[in-house]
């Protein structure tokens, strides 16, 4: 996958946050174009990851999936967690539209939003999950309340297109105050639990 033009566009973003202006148009270009045939390119074990990682966060009363796509992710932690309120945010406008086209047994309100400029207050949410999207860490405990979570997962590992290996995740989000990082993997992905620090850490 290092040929990939999303992993290019990547590992520029990991290693300069700032640069993101100038690929931003290309990644919403890219998943506008997959969006209306998103679901058919997922594989069975999309999930496996994020679920393992969701079961080491404690339930959040509000969450937002970041790059959430057609809505799959933020789908599973609405039923894991039926009772917190679930917002899905994605860069695409036709990745949410798609999403707000799929019935579901729960709530969940999705919108278009750059995850570098959250349209959230701060302090907005208890977890934030990534599945296959860019984590900006500061942006990320900006919307985040004291003490809380954050997931990143990528359904294949280092074979997915988006992919930030541990040590990068461990850098940005130690960088911006993160604390409890930790790592793992599940069926082909991987993924990584941290949270912010609250009143009463040290």
């Amino acid at each position: 996958m290092s040929d990939n033009p999303m992993r290019r566009v990547t590992e520029k973003v990991m290693s300069d946050p700032g640069s993101w202006r100038s690929v931003c148009g290309e990644v919403l270009e890219t998943f506008e174009a997959l969006a209306p045939d998103w679901e058919s390119r997922l594989g069975p074990a999309q999930l496996t990851s994020f679920a393992a990682g969701l079961r080491r966060v404690p339930p959040p009363a509000t969450a937002l999936d970041l790059a959430c796509g057609t809505g799959i992710a933020a789908d599973l932690i609405a039923g894991t967690f039926p009772d917190a309120v679930v917002v899905g945010a994605d860069l695409s406008e036709q990745m949410v539209r798609t999403a707000l086209a799929k019935r579901r047994p729960h709530t969940v309100r999705f919108l278009v939003g750059d995850a570098t400029a959250l349209p959230f207050t701060d302090d907005a949410f208890g977890l934030i999950s990534i599945l296959n999207g860019f984590a900006f860490a500061d942006e990320l405990k900006r919307v985040l309340e004291p003490g809380g979570w954050v997931l990143v997962s990528y359904s294949a590992g280092e074979d997915t297109p988006i992919y930030a290996p541990f040590a990068d995740l461990e850098r940005v989000l130690g960088s911006a105050g993160f604390v409890e990082i930790g790592h793992g993997r599940a069926g082909p992905g991987t993924w990584t639990t941290a949270r912010t620090s609250a009143d009463f850490d040290d």
